[in-house]
């Protein structure tokens, strides 16, 4: 892997959209604090050099308090070193990228899931009502 011409990048999907054999419901439930809504999202890293990371220190939203900094080894449980979190609002992770040989490569990336939340096939729907 040529750090200069890496295949990587952060991406974001809301898990229920992920998960679920209905793929066009999504979950979400309200934060105790503020009852605001908060959505279950998978933040993870795909490309072509995934084979060549070690690990990936992901960087939330300061609101995130003791739980802004995630570090995530990539595990044949966890090709893609994916971190699932439950959030009210889009902003933007940081991500320190460690291959194989000890290097670190730097990402950032804007959460995109609500995009997803507004496309109109897509049910949003209170956990509460979410058959398990």
């Amino acid at each position: 892997m040529n750090l200069e011409t890496y295949n990587l990048e952060i991406k974001d999907i809301l898990l229920d959209l992920e998960e679920s054999n209905d793929s066009k419901t999504v979950y979400y439930k309200k934060s105790t604090r503020s009852q605001k809504k908060l959505y279950k999202v998978k933040i993870y890293i795909d490309g072509l050099d995934l084979p060549y990371i070690k690990q990936v220190t992901y960087k939330l939203h300061s609101t995130f308090g003791k739980n802004r900094v995630n570090i995530i080894k990539r595990t044949p449980s966890n090709l893609k070193c994916g971190l699932t979190i439950w959030t009210w609002g889009i902003f933007t992770v940081n991500a320190e990228i460690e291959d194989l040989k000890g290097r670190i490569i730097q990402l950032e990336h804007r959460l995109t899931f609500g995009n997803q939340l507004q496309n109109d096939e897509v049910k949003i729907r209170n956990i509460i009502h979410k058959k398990m």
